[in-house]
């Protein structure tokens, strides 16, 4: 994941038997460690004011989504609503995050509203991963499987609409930026963590570079390209 002024990402790294975050500048320089866990920390992500990263833990025992200071401190848990949370996403405007609940063996996106630790669930799929706030931060894209087959799906942060995109091959892992949708196709090859850079006109695969598909309004649904990419609103606009 980049930092917002894109000087420097935090990956996850398994040294020395572990899995921990790690922050490394953007020419490759000053790796350090950043958490300190005897579990395993993954699915880094920068608040939108650089002050935290957001990232998943099973330090507790079973995987949630902690935040620890940029500047240092403690690492502090965000979830309590259930068992299982994972892939944080932190909205535009830095007020909600959104991540992978586990309800009854069903895997669904939420969305916490960071000020006062209220969550809902936003869709009504059961193999939800990757979500991704688009730029005005009224919507969401994600990957959910249906009838066996990896699909795109897109929905407002406040549950009243959801979208399912269809594509070729099975798509996975999708990011938003402020102009293209990077998708991983896994029928073209495993491609994960697709990271979008700065603009979000470059993308950074952090584990293979296999495919890269380009959703773009070409390619995507016009009504629903322009509800991600339209100019920022408050999320409970009419």
């Amino acid at each position: 994941a980049w930092s917002p002024d894109g000087r420097e990402l935090a990956v996850a790294l398994s040294r020395d038997g572990l899995t921990q975050i790690y922050r490394i500048n953007a020419d490759g320089s000053g790796l350090k460690r950043f958490t300190q866990s005897y579990g395993i920390d993954t699915e880094p992500v920068y608040s939108k004011d650089g002050r935290w990263i957001y990232f998943t833990s099973d330090r507790g025992g079973t995987p949630q989504i902690y935040r620890q200071p940029v500047a240092g401190g403690a690492a502090e848990r965000v979830t309590f609503g259930s068992s299982y949370a994972i892939s944080p996403d932190i909205s535009p405007d830095g007020m909600r995050m959104a991540y992978i609940s586990r309800i009854d063996a069903e895997y669904r996106l939420a969305v916490m509203d960071l000020s006062t630790g209220q969550d809902m669930l936003v869709t009504n799929t059961n193999r939800d991963e990757s979500p991704s706030f688009a730029p005005n931060g009224r919507f969401l894209v994600y990957a959910t499987e249906v009838s066996g087959r990896g699909v795109l799906g897109t929905c407002s942060a406040d549950a009243r609409l959801t979208t399912r995109l269809y594509g070729e091959g099975d798509i996975r892992e999708p990011a938003c930026g402020k102009n293209v949708i990077a998708l991983g196709n896994q029928a073209a090859g495993e491609v994960n963590d697709a990271d979008l850079v700065g603009d979000a006109q470059k993308c950074l695969l952090a584990h293979s570079s296999l495919f890269l598909l380009f959703g773009t309004a070409s390619r995507l649904q016009h009504s629903v390209f322009e509800k991600l990419f339209a100019q920022s609103v408050p999320v409970n606009a009419k």
